[in-house]
């Protein structure tokens, strides 16, 4: 059975970064925001708010694994949020 896992999902002021693994593929990603600051959203509407935009943002962006055709998809501990 062939995995897709979300390995990580990172944020910091101006950009989210996420990594995936399928067999022994790597995949990496990150997006860029020129005039957002996540830190202060964060500050604003709360860290859980913004981790949860985070993982939305990385699995949409890691679709493209998807091409793959995984049997399943892992999301791990980004699971619960």
């Amino acid at each position: 059975m062939r995995s897709l896992r979300l390995l990580d999902v990172h944020r910091e002021a101006d950009h989210i970064a996420a990594s995936c693994a399928l067999d022994d593929l790597r995949f990496h990603v990150t997006v860029w925001y020129e005039d957002v600051d996540l830190t202060a959203l964060a500050r604003r509407f709360g860290d859980e708010a913004v981790e949860r935009i985070a993982v939305h943002v990385a699995l949409f962006q890691l679709n493209a694994a998807c091409s793959l055709r995984p049997d399943v998809i892992e999301l791990g501990a980004m699971r619960s949020t």
